[in-house]
């Protein structure tokens, strides 16, 4: 998701992805950027694999909690 700017740019089907989320556990989230390309992995599995000539040389790699029913994150 690129925030103010293009919006969403990229999705795993959802059903994909909630196999892949250990409920009530511990989740690994790895964002591997390198110039313009991007990995992204949950719980070892890869679900980005992304080239694109619009993203920045440098910047900031930000999580954004959404708006929705009552939650807790925790980040180790």
């Amino acid at each position: 998701y690129e925030e103010r700017g293009r919006g969403i740019l990229e999705r795993y089907p959802e059903e994909q992805a909630n196999a892949l989320v250990r409920k009530g556990d511990w989740n690994d989230f790895e964002v591997i950027a390198r110039g313009n390309h991007v990995d992204i992995f949950i719980n070892g599995t890869k679900v980005i694999d992304r080239t694109d000539e619009e993203f920045a040389d440098k910047g900031i790699i930000a999580l954004q909690v959404h708006v929705g029913p009552p939650m807790e994150v925790r980040y180790k």
